[in-house]
């Protein structure tokens, strides 16, 4: 674990880091926490996109010589059933592969683009929330007013929306499932 949060004798929240091996935040309401930790995500993954970011024909490359380092489990196997589990298990990753590649080559279903759609506005909204709490000596404090391209101004419209995007999410979950079968 990287950190834990507590309950401070005020009532509000802390975060102690082991990592850093201090005190992150202090004083913060449960929002506030939820706040920082999205805060947080944003920029992690905004560093990743930047850092981390490979051509798609590198990274079937790297699943494709992973699969092949089974052919050596196999020949090394210690027993007849050892290696017979070692087959069913590449070939189920062989089968993984083939399934993911046709999946990225075809373009996204109706439901699939308005989930995307949903999830890239919660992403903005998000982002705007995090952009609008400033930190100050570990606290975040809320401005005034929110901006105008921010389209909900309260939790309740807020809430809706992540319900919204959690039946669309469900619905294609169903429809791999299907797909699958």
């Amino acid at each position: 674990m990287g950190a834990s949060v507590f309950k401070q004798p005020n009532g509000l929240l802390g975060r102690y880091s082991y990592v850093s091996d201090g005190f992150t935040h202090l004083n913060m309401s449960e929002e506030e926490y939820i706040i920082s930790r999205f805060e947080h995500s944003i920029q992690d993954s905004k560093d990743t996109l930047k850092k981390w970011m490979r051509p798609y024909k590198d990274i079937i490359k790297d699943a494709e010589e992973h699969i092949a380092v089974w052919d050596e489990y196999i020949k090394e196997a210690e027993s007849e059933e050892e290696r017979k589990n070692y087959i069913e298990d590449k070939q189920k990753m062989e089968e993984d592969l083939q399934k993911f590649k046709e999946t990225m080559n075809n373009p996204p279903s109706k439901e699939q683009n308005s989930y995307n759609e949903f999830f890239k506005e919660i992403l903005q909204m998000i982002d705007n929330l995090c952009i609008y709490y400033n930190t100050e000596d570990w606290k975040y404090i809320k401005k005034d007013y929110l901006p105008v391209e921010y389209p909900f101004t309260d939790l309740v419209e807020f809430t809706q929306k992540i319900k919204e995007i959690n039946e669309l999410y469900n619905k294609l979950k169903e429809s791999h499932k299907k797909n699958e079968s």
